[in-house]
């Protein structure tokens, strides 16, 4: 598992802020520091356990409206170079309890509880606590950020900050077989489920509203276009022939003439011979 070293900066207080052992220079003055991985750097932000941490958290989203800017320090590390990366960016920056710097961290860091499992007496006691509890400071939350709109530094910083790590190499190939297979088994989404894909991803909620593709992005993309436009062709029992390339050829794709661009002549000679690609 690979482990990241983050900060939280408030939002308020803007300027440059430079610490000697650490390259990142902050927009805005940061005020707590943690290590972890998955989506940690958000799941306590507004934990009471760091009394402190919360009421900052609290007062940055209240007097602006957004939830304190989040960035990643260091990632792909180690948990024991997590650690200690930790405890030097939080030396570096100082600890406000201890009149150090700007930090509500009550500990130096490299202390995290990597590994700690609850007793089952522990789990539930707090089983026993949390059932029938309303989650009011959730819904306070959710409500005083309704609709309003993110800064572009924040947007960005979110953007470069998602996590990339929710699924593992193993889940995705698993996924990736299990689709292949529905695919080769003839098994097909109902027209009510594709209607509803269709209208997730439709307009505004496209991915790539409102974008274009750069000409190099094009140029990558586009082999990938034809061998698929190919291969369609080919699973409908027509040999592909210039005549028959340019008769079916779909919106966006070059014509027959200009394949070399995209193509190597090895799958060039491959489809003249007849063969399948």
């Amino acid at each position: 598992m690979a482990y990241y070293v983050y900060a939280w900066l408030d939002t308020r207080k803007r300027g440059k802020f430079k610490y000697s052992g650490v390259d990142h220079v902050f927009d805005f003055e940061p005020y707590y520091v943690g290590k972890g991985s998955g989506r940690r750097y958000r799941h306590h932000l507004y934990s009471k356990r760091n009394l402190k941490k919360y009421n900052r958290s609290r007062k940055i989203l209240s007097e602006t409206g957004c939830d304190p800017e989040i960035v990643i320090l260091r990632s792909d590390m180690t948990n024991l170079e997590s650690l200690e990366f930790e405890k030097k960016v939080i030396r570096s920056i100082g600890r406000a309890d201890i009149s150090e710097g700007t930090l509500v961290n009550l500990t130096d860091g490299g202390d995290g509880g990597v590994g700690y499992k609850h007793t089952k007496a522990h789990k539930k006691k707090m089983s026993k606590i949390m059932k029938g509890r309303p989650n009011t400071w959730g819904d306070k939350i959710s409500s005083s950020l309704k609709g309003k709109p993110k800064s572009e530094s924040h947007k960005k910083n979110l953007w470069e900050n998602r996590d990339r790590s929710a699924r593992s190499e193993k889940t995705k190939a698993k996924i990736r077989d299990a689709m292949r297979e529905r695919v080769r088994s003839g098994e097909h989404f109902t027209e009510e489920h594709r209607s509803k894909i269709s209208k997730s991803v439709s307009g505004t909620k496209h991915p790539m509203y409102g974008l274009t593709h750069t000409d190099e992005t094009k140029k990558k993309i586009m082999p990938k276009r034809i061998k698929n436009f190919i291969r369609e062709i080919q699973s409908n029992g027509i040999k592909v022939t210039e005549s028959s390339y340019n008769r079916h050829r779909k919106t966006g794709l070059p014509k027959w003439n200009n394949l070399s661009k995209y193509l190597n002549s090895k799958f060039l000679i491959s489809i003249a011979l007849g063969e399948k690609s």
